[in-house]
């Protein structure tokens, strides 16, 4: 009975916002149980934080990493002779707009195989 009664309110709430809920994209997800959802291009999932307390993780949505990904793959293949100064005024704009995008703290998450390709191209700097 309670569930009922927290969706009859949330729908309440919605409703005064004027958003409509698609029913056919929409479904309950039970996070406890293990359960992820996908909102805004983000994947929400629910894990223990260091300090061992339940908290909410959301990281950018594969696809959005993978396009950011090749929007930098690109502009190093294109820039490859050019001064590593234009390179880094080229990608510091994508990576700021990619770390603010996930959060501090998430740039890991966010770019997993970045930190070691970066220091491949630019070891010796």
């Amino acid at each position: 009975m309670a569930n009922w009664a927290v969706e009859k309110r949330l729908r309440e709430e919605i409703t005064k916002l004027r958003v409509e809920i698609n029913e056919e994209k929409s479904r309950k997800v039970d996070l406890s149980k293990g359960g992820s959802f996908g909102f805004l291009g983000f994947e929400y999932r629910r894990i223990r934080s260091c300090k061992r307390k339940w908290r909410a993780q959301y990281v950018p949505k594969l696809k959005k990493r993978t396009a950011l990904l090749q929007k930098l793959k690109e502009i190093f293949q294109r820039y490859v002779s050019q001064p590593v100064g234009r390179v880094i005024e080229l990608i510091n704009p994508i990576l700021r707009v990619g770390c603010t995008t996930c959060g501090r703290g998430l740039e890991p998450v966010f770019f997993p195989t970045l930190s070691s390709g970066w220091r491949r191209r630019f070891d010796g700097i």
